[in-house]
């Protein structure tokens, strides 16, 4: 409604939150009357009167003078933060709580606002750290590692007989030949799928060496970087690790509750344990924003569009903002653990 500035004091506090304290002036303020007797007053019905059409007196009579100064304090404070914030030159994360100190007819509304902002992120020396971080040579992948999946493979394919309503254990396996590895795909010989089966062994251990690769980089940066982070963030990391939590335990056809009646826990016993590796992935997180920032990186939409078709395909009811937000933060990650690795490399390399 007005685009007026709010004469406000800010003050930092610890956990990277801010404390805004200020005064919308009684004629700004008495300026949200009107709406707020419209607003509230559009559901109320009374006989003698038609619908939206009742005098103020008795609109305030009905629904209560504490009511209408809710509402318009709620509608100020909404238009006065975003002035605020760009005043101040501050990033909120989430939505700020609100208090108010004073509010009357005929008076300025005073109100305190808290809020959590984007914490200050100091990182060590971060390509040192990478450098210091070796990768595993990976181990070869043996016949006899291509046997044991072959034998998992016949174990998978074999259906045992049933005797007497009860499955037979004892049953001779598939025979490993042509005609077996034609049954699972497009196989022409025993061999081909040989072949197949190594490779995917050499890919499926070059990604995990990489993983853990990269993990012993992150792992050692945010050891000394530096960042006071706000409840809010490691609450939202708190919310991820139990929705993910609970899809793998729903994954495996077990329900919630008995999970955790089985494992004695309560959810607030699991927020205690896990609030330490909640901290170390908003760190993490930061890190690597922090350090993409540093190093220019940047993801195109010819980069995000694939990938962001590919999930929408999946899962169509997904929100397209949030998928693509989802998709951008997934390959900056990635780009930065890229760089960092290549450190690591070019180290090894001289």
């Amino acid at each position: 409604m007005s685009n007026q500035p709010t004469p406000t004091t800010i003050k930092y506090l610890d956990g990277s939150e801010v404390e805004i304290a200020g005064e919308i002036p009684a004629e700004q303020f008495s300026k949200y009357r009107a709406e707020a007797l419209k607003t509230l007053g559009e559901g109320l019905t009374l006989d003698g009167f038609r619908k939206g059409h009742i005098p103020d007196t008795i609109l305030v009579r009905e629904i209560g003078n504490e009511n209408i100064l809710n509402h318009m304090a709620e509608r100020a404070i909404q238009d006065a933060y975003p002035i605020i914030i760009k005043e101040h030159n501050i990033s909120p994360i989430g939505r700020p709580s609100v208090r108010i100190t004073k509010q009357a007819d005929g008076n300025p509304l005073g109100f305190v606002l808290t809020t959590a902002l984007m914490p200050k992120v100091t990182l060590p020396d971060y390509k040192l750290l990478a450098q210091g971080k070796k990768r595993e040579d990976a181990v070869p992948v043996s016949d006899e590692d291509v046997n044991k999946a072959l034998l998992q493979l016949q174990k998978m394919r074999t259906s045992p007989p049933e005797r007497d309503g009860e499955k037979d254990e004892e049953v001779a396996l598939l025979p490993l030949d042509d005609d077996f590895a034609r049954g699972l795909g497009p196989f022409s010989s025993l061999m081909e799928l040989r072949d197949k089966i190594r490779e995917n062994l050499e890919t499926e251990r070059a990604r995990e060496l990489r993983d853990k690769h990269r993990a012993s980089i992150v792992e050692a940066i945010i050891r000394d970087t530096k960042a006071d982070l706000p409840q809010v963030l490691v609450d939202s990391e708190l919310a991820k690790m139990f929705a993910e939590m609970r899809s793998n335990i729903s994954s495996m056809g077990i329900e919630w509750q008995g999970y955790l009646d089985k494992a004695k826990k309560t959810e607030d016993d699991l927020r205690l344990e896990w609030r330490d590796k909640a901290k170390e992935r908003v760190t993490a997180n930061l890190a690597i924003l922090e350090i993409g920032r540093d190093q220019g990186v940047e993801v195109t939409d010819e980069e995000i569009a694939p990938d962001l078709s590919t999930l929408l395909e999946q899962y169509p009811d997904a929100d397209p903002d949030r998928a693509r937000a989802y998709v951008n933060e997934s390959l900056y990650n990635n780009k930065v653990l890229e760089y960092l690795e290549g450190q690591s490399d070019d180290d090894q390399k001289k």
